[in-house]
């Protein structure tokens, strides 16, 4: 049984570069089920707004940078 996700959850997605010097995980906001059986999951990367499909993820606490993150992006979009 795959632990399920809250919707707007925080949490780290891998990435994989190999044996660069770039981050290994990356700052995500979960969207929603990828509706495949491995437990893939659908996240906002909050580093480029992008949509991507993950399947390996930690959850962690919100902190008040993401907090702060969230907010600048919806005021970008000028979202209330």
């Amino acid at each position: 049984m795959h632990c399920q996700l809250e919707c707007g959850s925080y949490l780290q997605t891998d990435e994989a570069h190999g044996n660069s010097i770039q981050s290994q995980t990356i700052g995500d906001i979960a969207l929603l089920p990828a509706g495949i059986e491995q437990g893939g999951f659908f996240f906002n990367n909050l580093s480029t707004e992008e949509i991507i499909s993950r399947r390996s993820r930690t959850p962690l606490p919100m902190s008040n940078d993401v907090i702060d993150s969230v907010h600048a992006l919806a005021e970008a979009d000028k979202v209330s």
